[in-house]
């Protein structure tokens, strides 16, 4: 993916509305009619680097879907080879992200890169191949799939310079990052480059470290090594043998190309401080921030305002006392995302930040408040961003997303929008601020062709001065308070660094001095309101911080030299010109994607002990408008079936903000039981078919704040019997030689304003409620109903403890209860937890249990009333972030819990002794009364096959109530998932 997103941020494709096909050699190509444009000149991107690619990789062996859709507001890309080679497309170009921003066309970069995921993951040879041949594209036979993220990313960033001239391996963010660890010592060997990591900048180690070193790889020895390698790996047994796929591509280990790779950098780090040593400024540096920032405002001569995602906190706006002797930083409000908080005249804040419409539909919107006040939306203002205020009167120039790029308005105070910098495809604006008089705006100009120029624009939106115009990256653009001179941040010397010129001396070239000489880096420059000192973010191992720049008249450029190993960028840009396909277009259709691609054989064992053996498999269109999944076994010699099949439709129109989704699903069991008469002796058998077809519409109305749902459904259950001997049946009940259905209906909803920051150990601060309510008829002479009602209810507060996370107290209850004629009891006991797919149809771990108590057996008790409580503190232990050399494991962060858990299970006065009830509750003072236990949790957060996040709890629960049949023996257990 081009950019790692939040979980909280993250939405799927939009399956709703029209979409039309338009089909290339290799490609077919799916779009909403409003973005045909962008989609015809993807296509042909897509085609162009297909050629790239089959001159080095072998060709995958089925055409590629690939998608551009417009739904989110954030710059991203996927790929996936499952079930069929897909590559998803946010038509968005990502000109508010500097690190991303060095490209020469944003479209080819990114279907370059995702491109590169196809030909690398589809790859299978050998018995992978031949498994691929039996099982169809089974998941599990995707060799090259199975990898460390950095090696998949690295790869694919490898090939989006080489073949682009740009790309990130061609900018100066991944160096930065780089020489900035080497500074101190810190360069973090392969086993922490997880994408699992905690670690600052998270997903970015993967991607820029195992760029670098598979970039390294590739250009030391046979030029051919990058296919070497993916074929190696496609063919081998065990792909997990990372170091001998390496060394027989290269011809060297991934240690030793690491520790080639780090002392080249240790051999530059003479020249870097001999080179920052020039920099004289003395900064003063705010205390308290780490992790990501973006964009400090001054509110004052004495006050900056910046937004700050700490990880120890959800994101927020912070403001910083610059007068004090030490910089602190105090939170004012919470925010969604990180973006600019422009003051206003009348003292309030004017931001951006991301909220879901609805599942698909995630946007940016600007929104006013006092700071540490109420906050409004800005009713009109979808899809804006990085707004800055006029001081005059309010004003407000923004930037505006549109399909494929981005342009600048200007918000009125009567709310009315004018276009300032109209977009094209081939020109996109962003980071306007005002003229301290009002009468102009300055702003990033991004051209086709990789340059990006300052460009100063009057109010009309003719560009008057161009102060700068090169092939790389520049950023935040920004008037000192004479509205004479202008600072922004270039990376024209190795890395970001501030600059600053006179519009009267902008003749071409600009007469710009840099301001700064660091050697880790800096920008996002704003000028205090006396024009005597810069806010700025300087670049850290630890994150972003903030620091304070006093102004001076800066270095002349002609006698600073680069940063070493920096090379400048091509003046030249090597991207040609695109001419978009012109097939026409067809309308989109589902059908032969849901065809299934792939199976796998399942083993079983059946009612009476024998094996049992079926299949599964499923299928999902790119758009994800229809979703199905089937698996069934038969009993060979008993010629019983077992199976399941569910289908899901996710795109009915929006209805009053709640986004349904239609579930139908069927499911088939069999059962055996022995038949005795009064004597004990053997009849037969019993056997009994049950089958359930359940129909529901969930209603969904997610927020980054806050998540609601509800659900209405119906279900049908029937029962029909036989005997062996098929005689038997005339001597038991009419009702199995009738059989029996129950139709029933259910109502469950849930609510829910937790949140969780970005390094937390546990759901923080808010609760969360769920219920459900279930009503049941019964057929034939009872003609009785039965309903069951149950709930929960989460809470959850976190403290500033110490360590790397807040400490958490977690508190939980559930209850429910049935009526006299419920067919089921309500069961405690047992440890909840998360059931995880190993293989497809192979789970671990343990269910979410409604009712559990640790230290009890599952079930251990029954009724038809039920309630139990849980009280939790979690307390983080340490951030390792590390592997075990290239072993498939990685290891994040190690926290703790202790709990008790209470609870009981018993039968009201409405049910004992009523034949129609639980035969659990003909028995008055079974297993009666209260149940409770205490004990503790070690929590490890794991990155298994390197990357994918898993929550293993290793637990001991002690019993310290319960009824004298119930074992006082405690348990030991472990599983996977939280507790709550």
């Amino acid at each position: 993916a081009m950019l790692v997103l939040p979980r909280a941020l993250a939405a799927q494709v939009d399956p709703r509305g029209d979409y039309r096909t338009v089909r290339t050699e290799h490609f077919r190509v799916h779009f909403a009619p409003a973005h045909e444009a962008l989609a015809r000149r993807a296509a042909a991107y897509a085609e162009t680097a297909w050629k790239q690619f089959a001159g080095e990789l072998t060709i995958p062996d089925t055409p590629v879907e690939l998608l551009v859709t417009d739904n989110v507001d954030v710059s991203n890309g996927f790929a996936t080879p499952f079930p069929t080679n897909r590559i998803t497309i946010f038509a968005l170009p990502p000109s508010f992200v500097p690190e991303l921003r060095h490209y020469d066309d944003w479209l080819q970069l990114v279907i370059t890169h995702e491109l590169a995921h196809i030909f690398h993951l589809d790859r299978a040879r050998g018995i992978w191949a031949l498994g691929r041949r039996i099982f169809g594209r089974n998941p599990i036979l995707l060799p090259n799939a199975l990898l460390p993220s950095w090696m998949i990313e690295g790869l694919a960033v490898h090939y989006e310079t080489k073949f682009t001239g740009s790309g990130r391996l061609a900018s100066t963010e991944f160096p930065m990052l780089a020489r900035t660890a080497a500074l101190l010592g810190a360069v973090p060997p392969p086993d922490a480059w997880s994408l699992a990591t905690s670690r600052f900048p998270l997903g970015q180690h993967a991607y820029g470290y195992g760029s670098m070193l598979m970039n390294q790889l590739a250009n030391s020895g046979d030029k051919l090594g990058m296919g070497i390698f993916v074929e190696e790996v496609a063919a081998h047994p065990i792909p997990f043998r990372l170091n001998r796929a390496v060394k027989a591509s290269f011809g060297i280990s991934v240690h030793d190309a690491f520790k080639q790779y780090r002392d080249s950098l240790e051999r530059t780090l003479n020249d870097v401080r001999e080179w920052s040593a020039r920099d004289t400024v003395r900064r003063r540096t705010a205390r308290g921030m780490t992790w990501f920032a973006a964009l400090p405002r001054w509110e004052s001569d004495s006050t900056v305002l910046v937004a700050v995602n700490n990880g120890e906190d959800v994101a927020g706006l912070y403001r910083a006392y610059v007068n004090d002797a030490d910089i602190t930083l105090t939170r004012l409000d919470r925010r969604n995302t990180l973006d600019a908080n422009a003051p206003t005249p009348d003292g309030s804040v004017v931001y951006a930040q991301l909220d879901f419409e609805d599942p698909f539909t995630l946007r940016s919107t600007l929104w006013r408040g006092e700071p540490g006040g109420e906050q409004q939306p800005i009713v009109g203002t979808t899809r804006l961003q990085l707004p800055d205020v006029r001081r005059a009167d309010g004003e407000i120039v923004a930037v505006r997303l549109v399909a494929g790029s981005t342009e600048l308005v200007r918000l009125a105070s009567d709310g009315i929008i004018s276009v300032l910098a109209k977009a094209s495809l081939d020109t996109a604006y962003t980071e306007p601020r005002w003229h301290p008089d009002g009468n102009a705006v300055v702003a990033l100009r991004l051209l086709r062709g990789g340059v990006q120029e300052i460009v100063v624009l009057d109010t009309l939106g003719h560009v008057t001065h161009t102060l700068s115009s090169q092939r790389g990256i520049s950023s935040v653009p920004t008037f000192t308070p004479d509205g004479e001179r202008v600072v922004w941040a270039s990376d024209q010397l190795g890395n970001q660094q501030l600059f600053i010129a006179a519009l009267r001396e902008c003749v071409s070239p600009c007469g710009a001095r840099a301001l700064t000489l660091s050697a880790t880096g800096i920008g996002a420059p704003s000028v205090s309101p006396d024009g005597s000192q810069i806010a700025a973010l300087e670049f850290t191992l630890q994150g972003a911080r903030l620091v304070i720049v006093p102004m001076h008249a800066g270095y002349a450029l002609d006698a600073l030299p680069r940063l070493p190993h920096s090379a400048p960028y091509p003046t030249i840009s090597r991207v040609a010109p695109v001419q978009p396909v012109t097939t026409a277009s067809t309308p989109y259709s589902a059908l032969r994607q849901l065809w299934p691609r792939w199976w796998m054989p399942l083993v079983g064992e059946g009612a009476d002990g024998g094996v049992t053996y079926g299949l599964s498999s499923s299928g999902i269109d790119i758009l994800g408008r229809h979703a199905w999944t089937a698996q069934g076994t038969v009993h060979p010699s008993r010629r019983e079936f077992e199976g399941s099949a569910a289908y899901r439709l996710s795109s009915l129109p929006r209805t009053r903000g709640w986004q349904p989704f239609l579930d139908v699903s069927g499911v088939q069991s069999a059962d055996r039981f022995f038949v005795f008469d009064s004597a004990r002796r053997n009849l037969g058998e019993l056997n009994r078919v049950s089958r359930f077809f359940n129909t529901g519409i969930t209603f969904s109305r997610p927020r980054v704040r806050t998540n609601a749902s509800f659900t209405v459904g119906t279900q049908l259950e029937t029962r029909s019997y036989s005997t062996s001997p098929d005689t038997l049946i005339t001597r038991l009940d009419r009702l199995f030689a009738r059989g029996r259905q129950t139709p029933s209906v259910f109502v469950s909803g849930s609510w829910g304003n937790v949140m969780r920051a970005g390094r937390a150990i546990s759901l923080e601060d808010g609760i969360n409620m769920t219920g459900t309510v279930l009503h049941r008829w019964k057929s034939g002479s009872e003609q009785r109903s039965s309903w069951r009602a149950t709930s929960v209810l989460r809470g959850y507060k976190a403290v500033d403890w110490g360590g790397f996370s807040r400490h958490a107290f977690a508190a939980r209850v559930s209850g429910g209860v049935t009526d006299r004629h419920s067919p089921a009891e309500l069961s405690i006991g047992g440890a909840s937890g998360a059931l995880a797919e190993l293989l497809p149809g192979v789970l671990v771990g343990d269910p979410s249990r409604l009712f559990p108590v640790r230290g009890f057996l599952p079930g251990v008790q029954r009724g038809s009333r039920a309630i139990t409580a849980s009280t939790e503190y979690r307390a983080p232990l340490s951030l390792v972030a590390r592997g075990l050399g290239l072993l498939p494991v990685f290891l994040d962060g190690v926290s703790m819990s202790v709990f008790t858990d209470a609870g009981r299970a018993w039968c009201g006065n409405d049910v004992r002794g009523t034949p129609s009830a639980s035969a659990l509750c003909f028995l008055p003072g079974v297993r009666d009364g209260w149940l409770a236990s205490a004990g503790a949790e070690l929590s490890l957060d794991l990155g298994v096959q390197w990357d994918a996040p898993y929550r293993l709890r290793l637990g001991a629960a002690q019993p310290v109530a319960r009824p004298a049949d119930v074992s006082r023996n405690g348990s030991v257990y472990f599983t996977l998932g939280t507790s709550f």
